[in-house]
């Protein structure tokens, strides 16, 4: 017969765990939903999994001579208040079914700790431990810094003699919203045979915590049995820091989704901020794949060089217009948030600025049928000035040959005009292109022939203006005044000499 100090009672159980928690713990121990994984009767020691609607709990309880129970479990009501819970009341009823033939007197209370005052504790809270758990306690401190103490971990050492598992790392897209995507990742893992994860979440707990997750009925991972490579080791805590980080700030709220949508326990959604370090563990592992439409990619490529994209610009044909060409785009899945973008099954690194106008540039061709964007001959300068040098570092850039004919690019050549009237400084400025002349204020332009195409020089246009500004002229509609006789003085010995090596610059009084 094995030796106990005190027997194990329901009132007990409802005394060390709180009457919500009994209740909670009676229904999972009656439907039988506690499943023992180890036990030593002798020092009273039960180790057991509880199933809690579709999450794996593990429990551990050890009750020493003095009726006193020490006890944890993995649920996160446990972990944030360490109180016991329902789950560590449904091992505790196993263990008293497992312990109800050893005859014992029966406690009145949770532990001879417990005097009739200490009924208050019906709330769960954990009881004072005894000296013998102290010193229990004691050795563990002691084991922690022997010279024999060593870390566990689940990834495979050099002369490890745990099998080593196998894994597949697959990243799918998670729409969120029209046309904007999430990076999520799905787990399969195995030993000759992968299985799906289907509660991913469960077994980055599980590898955190050292302990056991099942997938399947046919298979267990158990850390004792069990590693992974250091490539596929590191690629995991990286998961597991973002599942951290994700219970901390509740984030996957963010993308909850609805319907089809929704994010489904077998996906962990990739935070942007955690991209760049899940990136430099990609270029060691080759067990990562890219699922598109449900079909697995080779492992995942990264390619560099420019997007494979064309813009073509050309003359409509029958009136005055002009039309952009484009192709490549209809292939791309941007990325903006990550910096990427998906192009026939790799993924290409692009500026975040590039990624923004790429997006905003696809919502554009959803309007046209064909990848074309008609222009107006009014824009076509400042697309030229201002587009095309942003195209050049998207992709590849055409200009047919009835559109370069008309266009005419000559150094710009500003003119300022000065006047002093009743104590003011008067300016006007023109910006002046071989016979083209430009008001800046109202980019009102001599006549000329709508057949040709001004290119401008834009930055030094800015320049100019700015240095007008820093030179404490106020605007006008047409022109810049100045009233300051300091500051008119300022202007002709100092900011004058910035505009004259800005560009080409003339000064006429009037």
């Amino acid at each position: 017969m094995i030796s106990m100090s005190y027997y194990l009672s329901e009132r007990m159980i409802k005394q060390l765990c709180g009457k919500p928690a009994f209740d909670h713990g009676f229904q999972l121990y009656t439907k039988g939903f506690t499943s023992l994984l180890g036990q030593d009767i002798d020092n009273r020691t039960y180790e057991a999994e509880v199933q809690d609607e579709k999450l794996q709990l593990h429990v551990l309880v050890h009750i020493d001579d003095n009726g006193d129970a020490r006890t944890t479990c993995t649920c996160s009501n446990y972990q944030a208040t360490h109180k016991r819970c329902g789950h560590i009341a449904a091992l505790l009823l196993k263990i008293q079914e497992l312990e109800s033939f050893a005859a014992a007197p029966e406690l009145e209370y949770p532990s001879l700790l417990h005097s009739p005052a200490g009924k208050n504790l019906a709330t769960g809270q954990l009881t004072p431990r005894s000296l013998t758990e102290e010193s229990f306690l004691g050795d563990q401190l002691l084991g922690l810094f022997a010279g024999s103490y060593k870390r566990k971990s689940v990834a495979a050492t050099r002369f490890d003699q745990r099998e080593p598992m196998d894994v597949q790392f697959i990243f799918k897209l998670y729409p969120y919203d029209y046309e904007r995507y999430m990076l999520g990742v799905e787990l399969r893992v195995g030993l000759k045979r992968l299985y799906i994860v289907h509660r991913i979440r469960e077994l980055l707990a599980s590898l955190r915590k050292f302990t056991s997750c099942s997938f399947t009925k046919h298979f267990t991972y158990n850390p004792e049995l069990h590693s992974f490579s250091q490539a596929d080791h590191d690629l995991l805590q990286e998961l597991m820091a973002i599942d951290e980080h994700e219970r901390t700030f509740n984030h996957s709220r963010m993308y909850a989704g609805t319907g089809k949508n929704a994010v489904s326990d077998r996906m962990l959604i990739i935070p942007p901020a955690f991209w760049p370090r899940i990136r430099a563990q990609l270029a060691v592992n080759e067990h990562a794949h890219l699922s598109i439409d449900g079909i697995l990619t080779e492992p995942l490529r990264f390619v560099d060089g420019p997007l494979p994209l064309e813009f073509e610009f050309d003359a409509s044909a029958g009136d005055h217009h002009y039309v952009m060409h484009i192709q490549g785009l209809n292939r791309m899945t941007v990325l903006d948030e990550y910096g990427l973008v998906m192009v026939d099954g790799a993924l290409m690194n692009v500026e975040p600025n590039e990624c923004a106008r790429l997006t905003e540039m696809k919502q554009l061709l959803e309007q046209s049928p064909h990848d074309v964007i008609h222009i107006q001959p009014e824009v076509i300068e400042s697309i030229m000035e201002k587009v095309v040098p942003g195209l050049m570092k998207l992709g590849q850039v055409q200009v047919s040959q009835s559109i370069s004919d008309r266009i005419v690019q000559t150094p710009l050549k500003a003119k300022l005009y000065l006047d002093r009237i009743r104590g003011r400084l008067l300016a006007g400025l023109d910006f002046q292109y071989g016979n083209i002349t430009i008001n800046p204020l109202d980019d009102h332009r001599d006549r000329r022939s709508g057949e040709s195409i001004l290119v401008r020089k834009g930055e030094e246009e800015r320049r100019i203006l700015e240095l007008m500004e820093q030179a404490s002229f106020a605007r006008t509609e047409g022109g810049f005044f100045m009233t300051n006789e300091m500051m008119s003085l300022i202007f002709y010995t100092i900011r004058f000499r910035s505009l004259r090596s800005c560009s080409r610059f003339m000064q006429q009084q009037r």
